[in-house]
């Protein structure tokens, strides 16, 4: 006898669907919690390089959570920042699915301790960043911290956040809300935490990344120069005494040798084999940056005097007047017909090899600039901005964002490829383009830390994606 009570029984085909729709919204939920346990780690380090600027101490390894730029902001709108940050974390753990709250608890504590962990590793006394961190352990282990709701009652009654800031804060909630639209796009896509510090890590993070011709070079913390070419990696040399903090491959007209800068703005020199470091001098004066070009290789230093590396009488720096620039450049490059550069304000200039600079009048609107980067071989440019977003220029057209590669630190360009460091030192790589188009797509190349284990073990090839 047929039974009826209310309930329509599920096909069976239809349950591995569900199923997979119900493991997709999960992932997606997960990631959007990470993403806003990283937002927090975010604006925890913003305060943290402030207290450390202030103490006149070195800056602390990054973790590589979403980049969001609060230089210009002050103490107070930070703080401002970090409290709103926390409460936004506590109420989506209120909102989220038990299961998935109880599976992420324990992974969430141990990142949160972990990079609290390098604050004691470096002797950091405590102050507001650690309070900070400790609430956000009190959110994550007992759902909720007392904090949050003084932080609320006072805002609501005595002082509100400028709309920029609160645009800002929201900016960092979009994204993590923008994290459906990738899923729907991805359905066998896995929520991925981003990569936050852990004490360890920092041995073996970047300290610069420089191209020329079909050669990248990477400078690791630990003194390590790491080589890449073609589709190989490999582990070239290891300087620690000289304390590097930027190694440069110089073009043929210089033999191909190399020249690194230490901490004290001193250059050397080497050869191809990064072996026989020679001091060589840039007068009395301390430098500030390195400007290659095919022909050519130039000196800032701090006074913004400009020296040009010479072979006479074996390689020397000599005084140099025919490449003009002015007070407040934050960064100069020579590109293969143009020469360009970022000033104070954040704008792009470029100059025509002429002794005129002028703003470059294709980048775009309401963006502020940090750093440029000209091909030697090509009119291509690119440029990354304060949020660390990654633009590109081909010959005469428009800058255009590219937001298919995560936010990049830095960019290296070789003859062939541009290749890129992101905030948790995961190595990205694009071929350059050889047309008007650029139809190339961005690859991961893996993290520095791993790229350096398989440069140990042999282990370099990275052929399938250079295809």
């Amino acid at each position: 006898m047929a039974h009826f009570d209310g309930h329509v029984p599920m096909d069976q085909s239809s349950s591995g669907p569900i199923q997979a729709q119900q493991q997709h919204s999960m992932e997606a939920t997960k990631e959007r919690i990470y993403k806003i346990h990283g937002n927090v780690i975010n604006i925890l380090e913003e305060l943290e390089d402030r207290q450390q600027k202030k103490s006149k101490k070195e800056l602390l390894p990054k973790s590589g959570t979403d980049y969001y730029d609060h230089s210009e902001k002050c103490d107070d709108t930070a703080n401002e920042i970090a409290q709103g940050q926390l409460i936004t974390f506590e109420a989506v753990l209120k909102g989220c699915d038990p299961q998935i709250k109880d599976s992420l608890r324990k992974e969430l504590e141990k990142q949160t301790r972990q990079w609290l962990a390098v604050r004691q590793k470096k002797n950091i006394p405590k102050d507001i960043v650690d309070t900070y961190a400790e609430m956000a352990l009190e959110i994550i282990t007992r759902g909720k911290t007392k904090h949050a709701t003084e932080f609320t009652e006072f805002k609501s009654k005595e002082h509100q956040m400028a709309p920029d800031d609160v645009k800002l804060l929201m900016t960092g909630q979009h994204k993590a809300s923008e994290v459906d639209k990738e899923y729907a796009k991805d359905p066998h896509r896995k929520a991925k935490s981003p990569n936050i510090r852990a004490v360890g890590q920092e041995e073996t993070h970047f300290l610069s990344l420089s191209g020329y011709g079909d050669k990248c070079l990477v400078l690791l913390s630990d003194g390590t120069i790491l080589s890449f070419k073609g589709s190989n990696w490999k582990m070239k040399s290891k300087v620690t005494a000289a304390h590097f903090t930027r190694i440069q491959r110089l073009p043929s007209c210089l033999n191909h040798k190399v020249l690194a800068i230490n901490e004290r703005g001193e250059t050397f020199i080497a050869d191809s084999n990064f072996q026989n470091w020679v001091h060589c001098c840039v007068g009395d004066t301390q430098v500030l940056k390195i400007v290659v070009g095919t022909e050519l290789v130039l000196a800032v230093d701090i006074q913004n005097n400009v020296w040009k590396l010479e072979t006479r009488n074996g390689l020397m720096w000599t005084q140099f007047s025919h490449f003009p620039i002015f007070k407040g450049m934050i960064d100069i490059v020579i590109g293969k017909t143009k020469r360009w550069a970022v000033d104070s304000g954040g704008q792009i200039l470029v100059s025509d090899q002429s002794d005129k600079w002028q703003v470059d009048d294709t980048q775009p609107e309401r963006v502020k600039f940090a750093k440029v980067y000209a091909n030697l071989w090509n009119d291509q440019v690119f440029a990354i901005d304060v949020n660390a977003n990654v633009y590109s220029k081909l010959s005469q057209k428009e800058w255009s964002q590219d937001k298919k590669v995560p936010r990049l630190q830095t960019l290296a360009l070789t003859d062939t490829a541009v290749i890129g460091i992101d905030k948790g030192n995961d190595m990205w790589y694009k071929k350059t383009s050889t047309s008007k188009v650029d139809n190339n797509t961005w690859g991961r190349l893996g993290s520095v830390s791993d790229i350096l284990s398989s440069c140990r073990l042999g282990k370099t090839d990275n052929e399938e994606l250079m295809q």
